[in-house]
């Protein structure tokens, strides 16, 4: 899974391992124990992972921002540490820590500000989620009531899905971040 990542095109700045190790057991302070796939991919990378070039993703449903494609754009994953302007994930978690009350809790910058999700609580756990930043997430254990597509139910799945885009066809999701 980390190879399949790599072999992407990823930017990030290698931190020592006992530091990545001390973050992580600070986020999952925060957050309770993650899941494995995911907190290996934090451990490995340590930084934020950014992209040398567009990375897409085809969710199970269809996002709003979705190109004609069906495809969703991930701009860089949070990391446990930033050596760049990128937001952290403990700085992600606490900007939109009211809006998922720690059921959910970003793990990856989408296009125009949308964030790519891993669910961290009761049966969906584990499960990876677009939250279209324009509308509240409402969530609860059976259903998705608003703002939330579902895009893999874990995260190596959601890794299998990313792709660089080889049709340059034109795409309604924006890039660049956004800091207001």
């Amino acid at each position: 899974m980390l190879s399949e990542i790599e072999l992407l095109g990823v930017k990030h700045a290698p931190i020592e391992t006992i530091k990545k190790n001390n973050l992580l057991g600070k986020l999952e302070k925060l957050t309770g124990v993650l899941p494995k796939d995911y907190s290996d991919f934090l451990l490995h990378f340590g930084s934020n992972i950014n992209f040398n070039t567009m990375v897409y993703f085809k969710s199970i449903e269809p996002s709003p921002w979705a190109d004609n494609n069906k495809l969703d754009a991930i701009e860089y994953f949070y990391g446990l540490s930033s050596t760049d302007d990128g937001y952290t994930i403990f700085e992600a978690i606490n900007t939109y820590q009211n809006n998922f009350k720690m059921k959910l809790i970003p793990i990856g910058f989408s296009s125009g500000g949308n964030q790519i999700c891993i669910c961290t609580k009761g049966k969906r756990r584990g499960s990876i989620w677009f939250w279209d930043h324009e509308i509240d997430p409402i969530f609860d254990e059976g259903i998705t009531i608003s703002g939330l597509t579902l895009v893999a139910y874990e995260f190596k799945e959601f890794v299998a899905k990313l792709t660089v885009e080889k049709d340059n066809s034109p795409s309604k999701g924006i890039g660049g971040h956004f800091d207001f």
